[in-house]
């Protein structure tokens, strides 16, 4: 493999730290005809160049790996001597297209007309093209990169099918990829009949950078309503969970270049105080990705898929199934334990008519709050009335209703309400569109709750159903992008939440009232099935870091089925939730 360090200055055999492979269409070269020079060329690197300019920013060493300028590219046969030769002068990587490939490669294939709001007809070999020119690049990264420790930045639609051709040949790669083009409405984009396959390549990057909101927003539009996935903002940040893999989505507009304004403006003093220079974008982006894929190296992989079709499920290092010996000799072994169940596909099996809990249910449940060193909550996204009623006769039973949002430690205790202030007004937006959705899909309803909205599809058409959810997410994240909510897909619901309401809050909270009242935990079971309840186990595996804790304590997240989570534990079927919740009032 080669391991080339050019920093714009000395080379460095060995880098010590992770590279930088910055990969555009074009290489960073200015290329001079002299039938003198070695290939006949004199190569120096293009300050005007994009990626060169970009690279300023960027923790040096950078490689570079792109084609060669026009007139060197038709000239100059591939050779191992003349991309040793540039690699080792200029950290410039080449890679060498056939002149038919690369016009039918950077003409051809109809992504430009279309993301500039132009729809021509899609041909399918002129794709064909792309994906092989495409692979070339491809190719050649893989001949440099070092996957444990570089950083890749793939520039621009030229090379759009790149994240998903290197992550099948390097499955735990660091990816970035940046869209210097607008990205198009989500009309527009559903005309390319590969759209899943391009969404889904971009999805196999770590970060994906656009250079307006606008065109995020059509982006994550077109997710939720071609994929049928969903976004949520969290400290800041708009991230899709995929897979297991959290993909950062970010706003990165590129600057201008300081030191060329200093050449040809007079007036430095202007100059100086603009903000937007590309070394500050530059740092962004590669804190933002060192940031999405901290966790790659340690993640198991499954390979799902084929061809552009490809993608990866990521599961923790240490994921397994939860096991009653485990389990049964933490519960025995504590004396403080704090019990966290979802309900809906937890607790009772998701597709009952009845939801109302058996008695079984109850039984069990009464049997786990009689022991005074248990202190035992449902955790629900369900409205606190109705709770309140199935749950009447389970009097010790704790319940954390509508995500967190009300609170009651027992039935006699009075409910609390959390102290985030919540503006309903979006509701004036979303339910005339619920109840469009709701008029023309029969089986449908709409459920208001006194922080949120759920439209129910469960008794809708099997094929009908699930499309219209997804159209109705996507309508709403357009119409919502400026209201603090978040729009979220569960199991046949499309719910609207306000934002800094979820599971993971309301389990922060009970924590640490539990350590107001002196009671620190040493044992936490925590136990859900779908997307609202990774939050739970986000906060249990991630965010009990200075929290009202015993100095040694049994954490225990646990989803149903083995899939991407971020629970370190799982059980095969909601059943066994049952079995093992017996298992432990029996001990």
């Amino acid at each position: 493999m080669l391991s080339p360090s050019y920093s714009g200055h000395e080379r460095s055999p060995s880098p010590p730290e992770a590279r930088r492979i910055v990969v555009a269409h074009r290489l960073p070269l200015r290329a001079e005809p002299n039938p003198d020079a070695p290939h006949g060329f004199d190569f120096s690197l293009d300050p005007d160049a994009l990626p060169f300019q970009l690279s300023r920013g960027l923790p040096q060493p950078v490689i570079f790996v792109g084609v060669l300028p026009p007139a060197a590219a038709d000239s100059i046969p591939e050779s191992d001597e003349i991309s040793t030769d540039l690699l080792t002068r200029f950290s410039c990587h080449p890679v060498f297209l056939d002149t038919k490939l690369h016009a039918d490669f950077y003409d051809g294939f109809c992504m430009w007309p279309v993301l500039h709001y132009s729809v021509h007809p899609y041909n399918k070999d002129l794709y064909h093209v792309f994906l092989t020119a495409n692979m070339q690049f491809a190719n050649h990264i893989l001949d440099v990169l070092n996957t444990d420790q570089d950083l890749v930045f793939i520039h621009d639609y030229h090379l759009w099918a790149l994240p998903t051709l290197l992550r099948r040949k390097s499955p735990h790669a660091r990816i970035g990829f940046l869209l210097h083009s607008p990205f198009p409405t989500p009309e527009i984009f559903h005309t390319m009949p590969v759209r899943k396959d391009l969404l889904g390549s971009l999805l196999n990057a770590d970060i994906v950078g656009f250079q307006s909101f606008d065109c995020a927003c059509y982006f994550l539009s077109c997710c939720a309503r071609v994929l049928g996935i969903s976004y949520r903002t969290k400290q800041g940040y708009i991230g899709i969970d995929y897979n297991g893999r959290r993909v950062l989505v970010n706003i990165l507009s590129v600057g201008i270049d300081i030191d060329q304004l200093h050449a040809v403006l007079p007036c430095t003093r202007y100059v100086s105080r603009q903000d937007v220079v590309y070394s500050a974008w530059a740092r962004s982006l590669d804190q933002d990705l060192l940031r999405a894929s901290k966790d790659n190296s340690s993640m198991v992989i499954l390979k799902l898929g084929l061809a552009m079709s490809f993608r990866v499920a990521a599961l923790g290092p240490n994921f397994q199934k939860l096991s009653p010996e485990h389990i049964n000799l933490a519960y025995h072994q504590t004396g403080n334990r704090l019990i966290l169940l979802d309900y809906d596909g937890t607790v009772i099996p998701q597709k009952l008519i009845n939801k109302a809990p058996s008695q079984e249910v109850i039984r069990t449940l009464n049997e786990l709050c009689s022991d005074p060193k248990n202190t035992v909550f449902l955790v629900s996204g369900r409205g606190k009335d109705e709770l309140a009623q199935w749950f009447a006769p389970c009097k010790n039973l704790g319940i954390s209703a509508e995500h967190g949002y009300f609170t009651r430690w027992s039935k006699d205790s009075p409910w609390e309400s959390c102290k985030l202030v919540i503006d309903s007004n979006w509701k004036k937006i979303a339910v005339p569109i619920m109840e469009l959705y709701t008029e023309t899909t029969v089986g449908s309803s709409i459920e208001g709750k006194e922080t949120s909205l759920v439209w129910h599809y469960e008794k809708a058409d099997r094929d009908l159903g699930p499309c219209q959810a997804k159209e109705l997410q996507s309508d709403l994240q357009s119409l919502l992008a400026n209201e603090a909510v978040y729009v979220n897909r569960g199991q046949k619901i499309v719910e609207v939440n306000p934002e800094g309401l979820d599971k993971g809050v309301a389990v922060e909270h009970l924590v640490s009232a539990m350590g107001d009242r002196g009671n620190f935990s040493d044992f936490i079971l925590c136990v859900g099935d779908d997307r609202s309840d990774e939050d739970m186990f986000e906060a249990t595996t991630t965010g009990m870091k200075n929290r009202a804790l015993a100095e040694t304590v049994a954490i225990f997240p646990c989803t149903i089925g083995y899939k991407p989570s971020l629970a370190k534990y799982y059980l095969d079927e909601q059943a066994d939730v049952l079995k093992m919740l017996r298992g432990l009032t029996q001990l």
